[in-house]
């Protein structure tokens, strides 16, 4: 018998060191191989470009950040992925729900993961909606 289980990602270690830039300008949106992304991260990236998903805070506590992530939107495929509370000190990301931009790039020994607010890039509709869940009558689970 198959059993079904929520998919995370735990490939990230604490450990890992993982680049975030302080503050970006207020420079405007260039589009980057076929995405909209900050003009000074483009410019600052170093590394290949591979991938952008659209992603948000679901919660958080004092060592690391649960995201959930849109990884094919027609499909309706969704990943929990957990980070470094470091990736996001210093930063307005650490609210329920708030919206990012990831944006993966890569090189000879070394992926780097930026954060990005995504307030303007991300839309409400890419993610499932709260209440969902809640309107489900099952005897399996005890939705409040």
């Amino acid at each position: 018998m198959n059993e079904k289980s929520d998919t995370f990602d735990r490939s990230i270690d604490p450990g890992i060191l993982v680049s975030f830039p302080e503050k970006l300008s207020d420079e405007p949106l260039v589009e980057y191989e076929g995405e909209l992304a900050p003009s000074d991260l483009v410019r600052e990236s170093k590394g290949r470009h591979v991938q952008t998903f659209s992603a948000r805070v679901l919660d958080w506590d004092e060592n690391f950040v649960k995201t959930e992530w849109v990884i094919n939107l027609e499909e309706g495929k969704y990943q929990i992925r957990f980070f470094p509370i470091e990736m996001f000190k210093n930063t307005k990301f650490l609210k329920h729900g708030y919206k990012l931009k990831a944006f993966l790039f890569i090189k000879s020994k070394e992926m780097q993961i930026t954060f990005e607010d995504g307030s303007k890039l991300v839309m409400d509709d890419e993610f499932p909606k709260p209440e969902s869940l809640t309107q489900l009558k099952s005897k399996l689970f005890n939705f409040k």
